[in-house]
């Protein structure tokens, strides 16, 4: 069996002599420390405590700095390039940027995991048969989270360094920090064990004498096993967020509703939890619309940030689109498909408003159609500010140097000072009127505050527009003569 190269080149690197005896060392000494520390049944807890801390120092913390270190060592050194024009495929150099660097930090995690089956099972021991029959789908379970954890991590550190090499092609250094940081904030919102993927205690409740479950779509799980499933979910998705990444990297071509079909998968997920925590929520069909828009208009905002935003590649896009739709859809933009996702329904929860789920004959319907009469407004204003949010960012990348990425701190200072500071200072002031132009859930007139909002989201889309074609016809002047673009 032939190893992934890139796999094999990994291994020669980090498994060295040196951290073999380190990682023995270290093993010895903890085993050691606990047998000294205590009776029989007392250390059992101590094996489970020193695996869960040792797992999460090698493979979470360790590990995710391997990743982006490892990616900013080959940008720098000037090897990315000549791997990228080798004969190795996408997936082949997705496992092997996402398990080379760390090998050694998962076989350490390898042992911990073993340290932690110790304990469980002298703590079963303890227990006595009754601990030992419930011991292996426990063990099992827990061993599973533990080692999705560890995945979800590292492919978000990798997906991360890919997405600032995107953004910064000929960039000679990658923000190792962010990289590992969002890597392992990942692991804290998403991936982190015992449960805690599951925030909120109001999905948790009791199922027979010792069991939890969680409410989904109106139907009661098991927590452990649900919770399980939710994570390989993630975990899969940030796997093939970074295979298609590096698809783009070795000028693949990819299919452009990826991202839009996760948004959506994510949206359903969510909406069961809102379904099971609220019963009167399900006869108000505005509110999967609503759920759906913020989801879609959030994930917008992240492939919008992520992407390139190069003046050119809109104009290949736009020439394409021009040409033959269906071809222009590979050369769309990143942030496109879930940005008309997130138009459509926003537009449409507006549309239906609270009254959609409430018959006429009920005598709440005239209090729902007050309701949507002052809602809608608003609802439409946070559509135009999010048109106004885009039209903003685009415009700044699309200036001189914009391309190069720095232009995205400027555009986020500015929507932070837009939606923050200046409605906060203006309220300040007493000028509630003109504060809630910026922010329409302080408008005491919804109309005034669309108005405002639309003519904001006119101005930034023409801004835009304006630096668009700027940009392309500086660049066009500068061709020789008989080149076109």
């Amino acid at each position: 069996m032939t190893l992934n190269p890139e796999f094999r080149r990994n291994l020669w690197l980090e498994l060295s002599l040196s951290r073999f005896l380190g990682l023995a060392a270290v093993l010895v000494l903890t085993v050691a420390g606990l047998e000294a520390g205590g009776r029989f049944g007392d250390i059992a807890p101590g094996y489970v405590y020193a695996g869960k801390l040792g797992f999460f120092l090698t493979v979470i913390l360790w590990g995710t700095r391997r990743v982006a270190a490892g990616m900013g060592a080959e940008v720098r050194s000037a090897t990315w390039d000549w791997q990228r024009l080798s004969a190795m495929g996408p997936w082949s150099m997705t496992w092997g940027k996402l398990f080379g660097p760390t090998a050694f930090t998962w076989l350490a995690g390898g042992f911990f995991l073993i340290l932690i089956a110790v304990g469980r099972l002298r703590g079963a021991e303890v227990m006595g048969p009754e601990g030992m029959s419930g011991l292996q789908s426990g063990l099992a379970s827990e061993i599973a989270m533990l080692l999705l954890d560890g995945v979800l991590a590292q492919a978000v550190t990798l997906l991360t360094a890919l997405v600032m090499l995107r953004k910064q092609r000929g960039a000679r250094q990658i923000p190792v920090a962010l990289c590992q940081g969002l890597g392992l904030l990942a692991y804290l919102v998403l991936a982190g064990t015992d449960g805690s993927l599951i925030p909120s205690d109001l999905l948790l409740g009791d199922l027979g004498p010792g069991g939890r479950v969680i409410g989904w779509y109106n139907i009661s799980f098991d927590a452990v096993p649900f919770i399980l499933a939710s994570k390989i979910f993630f975990t899969g998705a940030a796997v093939i967020a970074c295979l298609r990444l590096m698809r783009e990297e070795l000028q693949l071509t990819n299919i452009p509703w990826g991202w839009a079909f996760f948004l959506a998968l994510l949206g359903g997920y969510l909406y069961g939890f809102v379904v099971s925590s609220c019963a009167a929520c399900g006869e108000v069909l505005s509110l999967p619309l609503a759920l759906f828009f913020a989801v879609f208009a959030l994930g917008a905002y992240a492939a919008l940030f992520a992407d390139r935003k190069d003046p050119l590649d809109m104009a290949g896009f736009l020439r394409a689109l021009r040409s033959n739709p269906f071809s222009a859809y590979p050369k769309a933009p990143l942030w496109l498909p879930s940005f008309k996702l997130a138009l459509l329904f926003g537009i449409a929860s507006a549309v239906m408003g609270a009254s959609a789920g409430i018959g006429p004959e009920t005598h709440w319907a005239w209090a729902a159609w007050q309701f949507d009469s002052y809602t809608r407004p608003l609802a439409f204003s946070l559509i135009a500010l999010m048109l106004r949010d885009f039209g903003l960012v685009l415009g700044m990348a699309y200036g001189s140097g914009g391309a190069a990425g720095r232009s995205d701190l400027m555009a986020a200072f500015w929507l932070a000072l837009l939606y923050f500071l200046l409605p906060a200072t203006l309220q300040a002031m007493g000028m509630s009127a003109l504060a809630g132009i910026f922010a329409p859930p302080l408008s005491v007139e919804p109309s005034q505050a669309l108005l405002g909002a639309g003519g904001q989201a006119v101005a930034a889309i023409a801004w835009a527009v304006w630096r668009w074609r700027s940009q392309r016809a500086r660049f066009a002047a500068s061709l020789p003569d008989g080149v076109s673009i």
